[in-house]
């Protein structure tokens, strides 16, 4: 069974959900998205840069292949529709 999986198009950072994402994640994903490929995270150092950021500031990375998988914590929020029916 064949099915394209259609993403919604988002035309700022802004169409982003913000309810229940910290700061530090908005930063993230800010810094990931950004379109100048000069200013995005990650251009200047590669991952060390990406891993260095407030988000995972208390991720442990020289143990991070020894620990256990932690369980998402799953939020009220329904999925939205148009991913839930392209499955």
């Amino acid at each position: 069974m064949e099915t394209d999986l259609r993403v919604p198009e988002i035309q700022s950072l802004s169409d982003l959900p913000v309810d229940e994402v910290s700061l530090a994640a908005r930063q993230l994903r800010h810094g990931l998205l950004n379109r100048d490929p000069v200013n995005r995270l990650g251009s200047k150092t590669g991952a060390n840069e990406i891993k260095q950021h407030s988000f995972f500031r208390e991720m442990n990375w020289p143990l991070i292949r020894c620990m256990l998988e932690v369980p998402l914590q799953v939020t009220g929020r329904e999925p939205d529709s148009k991913v839930k029916d392209a499955q």
